[in-house]
């Protein structure tokens, strides 16, 4: 029964540590910018930042072009 339950806690204990490393060095900020630019990716990959008219340098939207009709 003991060797059963090894690789369960082994696994359970793993994450636990990598979860506390993690936690512990990465600053929050950095996990949005991180997730900032991985939606900015995919919403390239897309089409939607076309589909948006959106001017993207570096990872960053500067602006979203929006089109007037003039009467």
């Amino acid at each position: 029964m003991q060797a059963e339950e090894t690789p369960s806690r082994f696994r359970e204990l793993t994450f636990i540590v990598i979860a506390s490393i993690i936690a512990i060095q990465i600053h929050w900020s950095v996990l949005g910018i991180v997730v900032w630019y991985i939606l900015l990716k995919r919403l390239e990959a897309q089409g939607i930042l076309d589909k948006w008219d959106a001017t993207r340098v570096l990872g960053v939207i500067l602006m979203v072009r929006h089109h007037f009709q003039t009467p």
